[in-house]
C-alpha cells in the first residue's frame, strides 16, 4: 500500500521529538521498517507497517508513560490567549508555572502531565478567562485561541491553527459571545468569517449557521460555499509553494 500516509505520520512523530526507540517499542517494528517507511524512495509498504506506524496516536494511548509535549503546550498557550495566567492555571493543573512556562514543542512529556493539562482545558476553554492584559500580550505573540484547533489536531506537531492569529478585525471574545447564544452582538466580516471556518470544522447544519450569525438559510450557505472556495485557493498556494521549495 502506498507509504505516503506512514511516512507523514512518522514524520511528524519524530518533528514532536518522539525517540525513535520509543517508536520502535510502541510499533513493535524493526528500525529497518521504520527507515524504509521514511525513504523518500520508497512508495509501498506493507498494510502492517502501515497499521503500526499509524496506530502511534499524538496523545497517550496504550498506557504509555512518555507522550508529545506539543499539544500541551498548544492548550497552555490557547488558555492564555483566552486571558487566564500561568499562575492561575498553576493552581488549576497543580504543575509549577515554571513547568508550564516551558513545555517543549519537540520534545516529550510524561502522560500524566499532559493528561492533566487536557482536563483543565477542556473544562475551561470555552469560557473566556478575566485577566485582559494576559490575553492582549499572548496575542501579540501569536498564540492561538482554542477556537482556532481542532481536538484531532492539536497534538499534531506539523498541524497548524485553523484562525488567523492577531488578524485585524477578529474580536475572539465578540466570537465566544455569539457562539454562547448573544445573537444581538454585532459581528464583523471577519468575524463571521471565523464561525463559518467553526460550523464547517464542527460540520454545524446550514440551519444552525444561519441561527447563529442572524442571516437567512440563502445567505448562510453562500458563505459556507464561499468560504471553501477561499480556503481551496490557500490550499492551492501553499502546495506550490511545497513544490517550489523542494524543486
Amino acid at each position: 500500500m502506498p507509504s505516503g500516509p506512514a511516512r507523514r505520520h512518522l514524520l511528524s512523530l519524530r518533528l514532536g521529538g518522539m525517540p525513535d526507540q520509543m517508536i520502535l517499542d510502541l510499533t513493535k517494528l524493526n528500525l529497518s521498517d521504520v527507515e524504509t517507511v521514511a525513504n523518500l524512495r520508497c512508495t509501498e509498504i506493507t498494510a502492517s507497517i502501515s497499521k503500526a506506524i499509524l496506530g502511534v496516536t499524538f496523545h497517550p494511548s496504550r498506557g504509555r508513560a512518555m507522550t508529545l509535549g506539543v499539544g500541551a503546550q498548544r492548550r497552555i498557550r490557547a488558555l492564555v490567549a483566552m486571558g487566564y495566567s500561568v499562575q492561575a492555571l498553576s493552581e488549576l493543573t497543580g504543575l509549577s508555572v515554571p513547568k508550564l512556562s516551558t513545555l517543549p514543542s519537540d520534545q516529550v512529556v510524561p502522560s500524566e502531565v499532559w493528561s492533566v493539562i487536557n482536563d483543565v482545558y477542556d473544562q475551561i476553554s470555552m469560557t473566556p478567562g478575566p485577566d485582559e492584559q494576559v490575553r492582549n500580550a499572548a496575542r501579540e505573540q501569536g498564540w492561538a485561541t482554542p477556537l482556532a484547533w481542532d481536538d484531532d489536531e492539536i497534538d499534531d506537531p506539523r498541524a497548524r491553527p485553523h484562525s488567523p492569529r492577531g488578524i485585524r478585525g477578529i474580536d475572539e471574545a465578540a466570537v465566544y459571545r455569539r457562539l454562547c447564544g448573544e445573537w444581538r452582538l454585532p459581528l464583523t466580516l471577519a468575524e463571521q468569517a471565523e464561525i463559518v471556518s467553526i460550523a464547517l470544522r464542527r460540520q454545524w447544519s446550514t440551519e444552525h449557521l444561519a441561527d447563529v450569525l442572524g442571516i437567512d438559510l440563502g445567505s448562510a450557505l453562500k458563505k459556507k460555499i464561499r468560504y471553501r472556495a477561499r480556503m481551496a485557493v490557500y490550499a492551492a498556494r501553499s502546495d506550490g509553494e511545497r513544490e517550489a521549495d523542494v524543486a
